[in-house]
């Protein structure tokens, strides 16, 4: 009797361990991946920056120039955008597209990543005339209903100045 209580007690310790490391290796792989997402956020505004000044345009972009992107608006209050990556890329659209919102109006299907779990926006702010502060913003529900948050920064600077 007493060996049975035993076995049963080891055999629901390994399961309930068994459980709790598959629960914290799932939200490892989520943590992982809105990171990787949130980096995204960060290249693709370099990209159009850096394919901006290479087409010899201001390097925010010009309204209707390079793929139609622009940050040339952008104040020290600063503004948000959903960034996310075209399907297809040609003189019209460019591999990112990039939409102005107003965080407070937004649903959050505008913020979603599509077929994912994630919803993403970038805020941009300008520091100076030949510097922006760059944030991107990812966060998710975990299972246990829990809303978690990775946000990552950087400055970008018209490097031909």
């Amino acid at each position: 009797m007493v060996a049975l209580s035993v076995l049963i007690s080891v055999i629901l310790s390994i399961t309930t361990l068994t459980i709790h490391s598959v629960d914290i290796n799932q939200s490892n792989a989520s943590n992982l991946q809105a990171m990787y997402l949130a980096e995204e956020g960060l290249e693709a505004v370099r990209e159009i920056r850096d394919s901006n000044v290479l087409n010899n345009y201001y390097w925010l972009g010009n309204e209707g120039k390079f793929w139609g992107k622009t940050f040339e608006k952008v104040d020290v209050n600063g503004q948000y955008f959903v960034i996310s990556a075209n399907d297809f890329v040609d003189e019209q659209n460019g591999p990112w597209q990039v939409k102005q919102v107003d965080l407070d109006l937004l649903t959050e299907n505008e913020l979603k990543e599509e077929d994912s779990i994630f919803d993403r926006y970038i805020f941009i702010k300008a520091i100076s005339e030949d510097e922006i502060y760059v944030e991107s913003n990812v966060s998710w529900l975990e299972k246990n209903k829990a809303k978690k948050e990775v946000k990552l920064f950087t400055t970008l600077t018209d490097w031909r100045n």
